[in-house]
């Protein structure tokens, strides 16, 4: 499932729905709503029900590079992450599949995933 933004105009058009629904948009959160928007449109016209998103996934294994540069701290940074993980990613991701009807499901976030990854610790 391949798909192509033609014209800027595409774009632009996305980044006036986006704004519109994303909070505190930002040239980050553009750079990475732009995406998502995009593949949930790809999604939608393929009469896919649903996504699945990885969402907290670099949070709960503390998959960043901040996680492997202060190994101690890397579960209190990866809370941390997760504390904030609504505001900062799942409401613009949330926005963006929204718009064409495609809900994103996060499975790193949940009950099940995370018991598993405590197993393993």
């Amino acid at each position: 499932m391949l798909e192509e933004v033609r014209d800027i105009n595409e774009v632009i058009d996305a980044l006036r729905e986006l704004h519109g629904v994303v909070h505190g948009m930002d040239v980050v959160k553009a750079g990475v709503a732009l995406p998502v928007y995009f593949a949930a449109r790809a999604l939608a016209r393929n009469n896919c029900a649903a996504a699945l998103a990885g969402g907290g996934s670099e949070e709960v294994m503390c998959g960043y590079a901040r996680h492997s540069a202060r190994p101690r701290d890397a579960q209190n940074l990866g809370l941390s992450g997760l504390r904030s993980l609504h505001y900062r990613d799942l409401q613009r991701d949330a926005a963006a599949t929204t718009l064409h009807g495609v809900p994103a499901y996060q499975p790193f976030l949940s009950g099940e995933s995370n018991f598993y990854f405590r197993m393993g610790n």
